[in-house]
């Protein structure tokens, strides 16, 4: 949809001679300098933000894959930041479900990326993917910890 309007309006611009009434012609350059830095502005924002995608794709299309020292690397930031959660929160934390989508989760999920930015940028380690390492810890960490977890409210009542 913004391709087609983006070209709709670069047509616009090189079309608007035609619609003069006389032999007027309109100059269009001072514009073309704007369009110039919009459409770089957009390629750039487009390259930043899909290469991790592409950088990961490329990986497993090519069969690059962790390392065992690597993995091992990712599990232990994730269970360090899921220990530090762990220790941050209040003592009925032995009894919290925890999401991936969940906003604590997400923060120290983050932590964990910003410990270990060469291996994440490397294989596109997103912060969902190091949010489900984390809540993998934690769920560990509730289960050696002898407390067994709440059901949510919509798991009660659809009992």
């Amino acid at each position: 949809m913004r391709a087609r309007i983006l070209l709709a309006a670069a047509m616009m611009l090189v079309a608007i001679p035609a619609f003069a009434a006389d032999s007027t012609t309109i100059s269009v350059s001072p514009l073309m300098a704007y369009v110039g830095q919009l459409l770089l502005a957009v390629f750039g924002s487009t390259v930043t933000f899909a290469t991790p995608f592409v950088a990961a794709r490329l990986y497993k299309l090519l069969g690059i894959k962790f390392t065992d020292a690597q993995w091992a690397v990712v599990d232990r930031t994730a269970e360090h930041w899921a220990a530090q959660l762990w220790a941050a929160a209040d003592t009925s934390i032995a009894t919290k479900k925890f999401d991936v989508g969940d906003t604590t989760v997400a923060e120290y999920a983050q932590y964990a990326i910003k410990d270990i930015p060469e291996i994440s940028e490397k294989f596109g380690l997103t912060p969902k993917t190091m949010a489900q390492f984390v809540t993998a810890h934690l769920g560990r960490m509730q289960a050696t910890s002898g407390a067994v977890p709440q059901a949510s409210a919509a798991a009660k009542g659809a009992s």
